[in-house]
């Protein structure tokens, strides 16, 4: 005679047991896998932030950086020049300063290179200097008309004019040839007289 194994548990028990087990482990899953991944995500921003932070100070380059202190006083002179920079309008963004210079700049003129220049002795009087070509004379008188009655310039002065040629290119295969130019204007800032 074989001995079978008899089951005193009802089938709907077992069932409900099973379904109720399914229901804990997916409840359980749906829980661990957000969690998880939030994790994942903040140690990452965790790490990336604290790479990205910036220096504040001298010391701070010194021991996250190992510089030596040549590099870190050069990079001390920078900083001061940048934020030299970012007060040279007074409370007037150079960004507002290059707008106004983007408004009146015509199609037909290629500015090559925009600087500002400081006045050594006390700093008070800050020109903007542009140098670049344009299709003709005319159309660069024009430039710097426009420059002279936009109210972020004065004192517009053309330093240079000459006729030029893009270099590669014969003469004879140019109809006209370009207008060589370097423009000089005192820059209008907004606290007062420039």
């Amino acid at each position: 005679m074989a001995i079978r194994e008899v089951n005193l548990i009802p089938a709907e028990t077992l069932l409900a047991r099973g379904v109720a087990r399914r229901i804990r482990m997916w409840g359980v899953l749906m829980i661990m896998l957000p969690v998880l991944i939030w994790g994942i995500y903040g140690v990452a921003a965790v790490r990336i932030l604290s790479e990205r932070q910036v220096p504040h100070d001298v010391s701070d380059l010194r021991r996250d950086y190992g510089l030596t202190v040549a590099e870190v006083t050069r990079l001390e002179q920078e900083l001061n020049e940048s934020r030299h920079v970012q007060d040279l309008f007074h409370g007037q963004a150079c960004s507002v300063v290059l707008g106004a210079l983007a408004e009146v700049i015509p199609a037909e003129v290629e500015v090559a290179t925009c600087a500002i220049q400081v006045n050594p002795a006390d700093g008070s009087e800050w020109r903007l200097v542009l140098t670049g070509q344009s299709n003709s004379h005319t159309v660069l008188g024009d430039f710097a008309e426009k420059l002279e009655s936009h109210n972020a310039f004065k004192k517009v002065a053309m330093t240079l004019s000459r006729a030029s040629q893009l270099p590669g290119v014969p003469s004879e295969a140019m109809e006209k040839p370009l207008s060589g130019f370097r423009i000089e204007c005192a820059v209008q800032r907004s606290g007062g007289s420039a």
